[in-house]
């Protein structure tokens, strides 16, 4: 496990507007190849999915499920 010692966490990016995370938000952390986080954010159109995958590979099929749905837009995808 990474420890920060002191250290501060990174801020999200500037760019994301104040309103983005409003509403109910959810997190995943391990989210694999991202079947889970699709199905849920189809299921829960409602509520914000935040999906983590620490690992490249399985991150990378997660961002390919993704991009096959583009209309998702409650499902954010983070490495």
């Amino acid at each position: 496990m990474r420890q920060f010692n002191g250290q501060h966490l990174p801020k999200p990016p500037d760019s994301l507007p104040v309103t983005y995370f409003s509403g109910p938000t959810d997190l995943e952390v391990g989210s694999g190849q991202g079947l889970f986080a699709i199905h849920y954010c189809q299921k829960n159109p409602g509520r914000r999915l935040l999906a983590i995958e620490r690992t490249h590979n399985k991150y990378a099929a997660m961002a390919g499920r993704f991009q096959r749905h583009s209309h998702l837009t409650n499902l954010v995808p983070i490495h």
